[in-house]
């Protein structure tokens, strides 16, 4: 009874999937399911595995879980973000500024594996690096689908503590919150093309010989 219900599980996720036009990008989650023809689960969860597993594929990526009864994949994995500094707006006239800070997420990437195609799911959990120890407020504001305003308007409060505190004056201020929005939109779609070239990579390397 558990296999069939995990069966008719998968199906309905392959269909609404399917419905999705390929993709169903949610506020910080991206599914797929891909399909490969001719491979039994055994083989699909073989290569997975294989590409996982190897730290020149994926070097920030490692399996947590890996079921090969139920056909259940997960991957725990980092990825770092180079994104616009917003202090160069602020400050155009100093040089010794950087252009772009660095940021760290943690993701989790789920994989429901079937004969013949497979359901792959990413998480964005949680930041890890923010140069201001802004996480959890930064985190709020990634969003794939849109900017959340509320979550946009609760960082924007937090920084104006924060540049308060470091005497950037009310003009400057104002400059920083115009632009945050901007700097969102960017992290948040840099993030989702990484996750789908991580699904794509792992598709293709089902296409190759063990």
């Amino acid at each position: 009874m558990n296999r069939l219900n995990g069966l008719i599980l998968f199906c309905l996720l392959v269909t609404n999937l399917l419905q999705s036009q390929d993709y169903l990008i949610e506020e910080k989650s991206v599914s797929r399911v891909f399909q490969a023809e001719g491979l039994s689960k055994s083989e699909i969860m073989s290569k997975l595995k294989s590409w996982y597993s190897n730290p020149e594929s994926t070097p920030n990526d490692t399996i947590e879980t890996l079921n090969l009864e139920k056909g259940f994949i997960r991957v725990r994995g980092e990825i770092k973000v180079l994104y616009k500094n917003i202090g160069t707006e602020l400050y155009p006239k100093r040089s010794q500024m950087a252009d772009v800070l660095e940021a760290k997420f943690r993701h989790t990437i789920e994989m429901d594996v079937e004969d013949n195609a497979y359901v792959v799911k990413y998480y964005l959990n949680e930041m890890v690096k923010e140069m201001y120890g802004r996480e959890t407020e930064f985190l709020n504001c990634i969003n794939f689908v849109e900017i959340d305003e509320d979550a946009l308007e609760a960082y924007n409060r937090s920084m104006g503590k924060v540049l308060k505190m470091n005497f950037v004056f009310k003009k400057r201020r104002e400059i920083f919150f115009d632009n945050s929005k901007s700097q969102f939109q960017e992290v948040s779609s840099f993030i989702l093309n990484e996750a789908q070239v991580n699904m794509f990579a792992a598709y293709d390397a089902l296409k190759t010989e063990n």
